[in-house]
């Protein structure tokens, strides 16, 4: 009875997401973007025959036969439309635990280190997602990090990173696809990406890493099929397959591998096969996977100390459950702070582990993990489009991509908690599974009105739905879709403006109210806290001082903070207001009592 009304919550939960209205500044407590998807999709199929049907005959065929000048169209039309819809949507603070883990392993990177000595008084620092022993430093694997440490250092923020890789993520699709389906459709798809992913959804809008797991698994299917294409394998798309490899493993290993054994298995039992792997196109791809692995065995060991993935170390210290369904949770943890004993034992184990950890549980919540990642991929607009799946498929040109995409479901159905992000590296397969569908319908349509009327109400319902996107914006919604953002920490930001605008240096003292919310994490700080303006702790009175912190920050002003939990939230938009007042949640911090060392001699 408790795993049935668990399941009821979760789809509460679902059903009273919000929904913000812009212009009008009205927010609604239910999932109104996605009926209004789902009506406007199938409004689209009674449109007249042919209202779109030129736009996929041949308007693009001009800018697509030229391959290259394709995908370096989708690159710029990428970055510059998302500035464009800065006018009326800025970038989201950063929010979930996640992002403030990249975006410390980016400041890390980009300040030339691979991780941080441990910090004084540690524990004062303890965050999620991020190791603070042997070595400071971000638990997730370092792929994405590296695009946004090339921002940081590049353009001053790592916010430039963020929109390189997820204009590479498009790219990477349109090329992809030029090695699969006629150039037209290509350019269909990368289209359609930069629409569906990179302006809207949280791959391009947040540090959650998601673009950069599509850029390594599109490289290595396009390269793929670049190499068993033509007669003798050019030297350069052997490069690029070492290069996918090399990224997959940094950015998502477990997935990426599943991804990539038959297709790697599959080219190279082609190719040897035909007998045309010579060494001069093995050589330097060799190359370049032993450096890649080198290098990621030089990172892990300096981060964890040993060779270890740094994941598998926070993991072993923090997690009670285990991110995989056929592994036993890990009780021996003592939480020191209530959001730490809240987010593990409650967030991840109870409402999330234990569910699964029966055959009746696993199944019940696998159609959830379905609708998750249909929900953010396809969603009501290009639910038809899935009759693509068939010839994709069934086409031997695309059995070895297939393959892979079926390892990589079969890897998802292992892991405890599953995100789109997670299949990200095989975005490439079901893109292709889409346009496939689209042209599927296109030829059917020349003996078939139905098969017209579907093809124009799918691009109808895109164009619409994404225009409709424009006004309405799916705040916090579960499970995330290509339309939806993240809720921002309230307060959170114009805190720490009001902090950067006062004299001098401070280290503020964090204390939650009882009823705090896991997920609205203050304490984060970059590679170095000493040399920030702003240091973020966690206050450990009355149980512990914080003499020992104050000591190791000398000079500092001292403040305490009680963040807000509801209320000062502002709207993911420029037409509304965003006055906040903020200095109400500082305390002061009386430090009469703390004598440090160097004070007493």
């Amino acid at each position: 009875m408790s795993l049935i009304l668990s399941v009821f919550d979760k789809i509460r939960w679902w059903v009273t997401g919000s929904t913000y209205i812009r212009f009008f500044h009205l927010t609604f407590t239910w999932p109104l973007f996605f009926y209004l998807e789902a009506a406007i999709t199938l409004l689209a199929f009674f449109l007249p025959a042919r209202r779109f049907s030129g736009l996929y005959k041949g308007r693009f065929h001009w800018l697509a036969r030229h391959r290259l000048w394709a995908c370096l169209a989708i690159f710029v039309l990428s970055i510059s439309g998302r500035l464009v819809l800065l006018t009326l949507e800025p970038f989201p603070q950063p929010a979930v635990h996640d992002e403030f883990s990249y975006l410390l392993a980016g400041d890390t990177l980009a300040h030339g280190r691979l991780s941080n000595p441990a910090l004084p008084a540690w524990h004062h620092f303890e965050a999620f997602h991020v190791l603070m022993t042997p070595r400071y430093a971000s638990m997730y694997f370092p792929g994405f990090s590296l695009f946004l440490a090339t921002g940081q250092r590049l353009f001053g923020t790592p916010r430039a990173g963020l929109l390189i890789c997820a204009a590479l993520a498009a790219a990477s699709l349109c090329w992809m696809l030029q090695a699969l389906l006629p150039p037209s459709w290509a350019l269909l798809g990368g289209l359609l990406a930069v629409v569906r992913i990179e302006w809207f959804s949280y791959f391009g809008n947040t540090y959650w890493g998601g673009s950069a797991g599509m850029v390594a698994g599109c490289l290595l299917l396009g390269s793929s099929a670049r190499l068993l294409r033509n007669k003798e394998p050019a030297r350069s798309h052997a490069l690029v397959f070492a290069f996918a490899l090399f990224l997959l493993s940094v950015t998502r290993p477990y997935e990426g591998a599943f991804l990539a054994v038959p297709v790697v298995a599959g080219t190279l039992w082609r190719l040897a096969k035909r007998r045309t792997l010579t060494l001069s196109v093995v050589a330097p791809a060799l190359f370049v996977i032993t450096i890649g692995a080198a290098w990621f065995a030089w990172y892990c060991h300096s981060v964890t100390g040993q060779f270890r993935f740094p994941q598998s170390v926070q993991r072993s210290q923090w997690g009670t459950a285990s991110p995989w369904v056929f592994m036993r949770p890990n009780y021996s943890h003592v939480y020191e702070f209530s959001d730490q004993s809240d987010y593990y034992l409650k967030s991840e184990l109870a409402d999330v582990y234990l569910l699964e950890n029966s055959l009746q549980g696993y199944l019940l919540r696998l159609p959830q993990k379905v609708f998750r990642e249909w929900h953010f991929y396809i969603a009501p607009a290009l639910t038809i489009t899935l009759i693509g799946l068939i010839p994709t498929v069934r086409s031997r040109k695309h059995r070895l991509a297939a393959l892979g995409f079926g390892a990589l479901c079969l890897a998802l159905l292992t892991e405890t908690f599953v995100q789109p992000q997670y299949l990200a590296v095989g975005a490439g397969f079901l893109y292709l599974a889409i346009v496939n569908g689209l042209r599927w319908l296109h030829i059917a349509s020349r003996r078939s009105s139905i098969a017209l009327r579907l093809l124009n109400g799918t691009i109808a319902a895109v164009i619409l739905t994404s225009a409709l996107r424009l006004v309405i914006v799916p705040i916090d919604a579960w499970p995330p879709s290509w339309s939806s953002r993240n809720e921002e920490i309230p307060a959170y930001a114009p805190t720490r403006e009001f902090l950067e605008k006062l004299p001098g240096k401070q280290l503020v003292f964090v204390r939650y109210s009882p009823g705090h919310r896991n997920g609205n994490s203050w304490i984060n700080n970059g590679h170095d806290p000493g040399s920030q303006k702003v240091i973020w702790a966690r206050d450990t009175e009355p149980a512990k001082s914080n003499a020992d912190l104050i000591c190791a920050f000398p000079g500092r002003q001292i403040l305490r903070l009680n963040p807000p939990e509801q209320g000062f939230l502002p709207p993911p938009d420029t037409t509304a207001s965003r006055t906040f007042a903020v200095a109400q949640f500082f305390k002061p911090y009386d430090t009469g009592s703390v004598v440090c060392p160097a004070e007493t001699q």
